[in-house]
């Protein structure tokens, strides 16, 4: 029983709520890990300057 409610509720997430939901979790995952991407940038600006 367990398992057959499990797989409707990941078949519901999937199908239907996924498309909305892909968007937001970009925008998360790119808000994550910008401040990583703006390090390495200005490493970069910065080494290249100290040549």
């Amino acid at each position: 029983m367990s398992s057959s409610v499990l797989q409707n509720v990941l078949e519901v997430l999937f199908s239907d709520i996924f498309f909305y939901l892909s968007p937001i979790l970009f925008v998360f995952a790119f808000t994550l890990f910008s401040d990583r991407l703006i390090d390495l940038a200005y490493g970069a600006i910065q080494h290249k300057r100290r040549r």
